[in-house]
């Protein structure tokens, strides 16, 4: 095994101080435990996150699954193709 093969990404709700939601969204290599990304808005779309994704699979292009676990079990997607394994 290397790094990269394997990420798994969480996506994560909160409130600040002043009571404003807040969303955010981690993903760490499997491997290696590195953490890759965390982004934190107040409305964290998949316009928002998709060009930040996209960024990272060019960084590190031995991506093969992103693993999620969010209260569907888990999951990975190779995102080459979009298909759920």
């Amino acid at each position: 095994m290397y790094s990269n093969p394997v990420w798994s990404c969480d996506f994560v709700f909160g409130e600040s101080r002043e009571s404003c939601r807040l969303e955010g969204v981690t993903v760490v290599d499997d491997f290696t435990h590195q953490g890759l990304m965390i982004a934190v808005a107040g409305n964290l779309t998949a316009s928002a996150i998709t060009p930040i994704l996209e960024d990272l699979f060019q960084e590190h292009r031995r991506l093969v699954f992103i693993r999620g676990n969010n209260s569907g079990g888990d999951r990975r997607t190779n995102p080459a193709n979009g298909q759920t394994v």
